[in-house]
């Protein structure tokens, strides 16, 4: 680690940077099952085909882009992107329970 990076941690510089790729990956991964719920709702319900591989194909880009810049700022960042992309599969999930009763 060189001496930027090490200020950049003992500034709380990390703080500001983890908060914010969380709240990203929640977005994300919110979006990301939010996406795929709709690709199975159509799918069962003899949806587009062609609107069907474009929200695929969207999903998957969407979440590897933001998974990749995370990774670019690093582990930290990452880790947090995908905390935040569990937390928004788990708002999702928690919706649809809510709909089922």
């Amino acid at each position: 680690m060189d001496e930027h990076a090490m200020s950049a941690y003992l500034t709380g510089q990390w703080a500001v940077t983890v908060l914010a790729f969380c709240a990203g990956g929640f977005l994300l991964g919110f979006g990301y099952f939010h996406a795929l719920r709709k690709t199975t709702d159509m799918l069962l319900g003899q949806g587009s085909m062609l609107l069907v591989l474009a929200l695929t194909l969207g999903r998957i880009a969407a979440i590897a882009a933001g998974f990749y810049l995370a990774a670019l700022v690093g582990a930290p960042a990452l880790l947090a992107a995908f905390a935040g992309a569990m937390l928004g599969r788990a708002m999702i999930l928690r919706h649809r329970r809510e709909d089922a009763q």
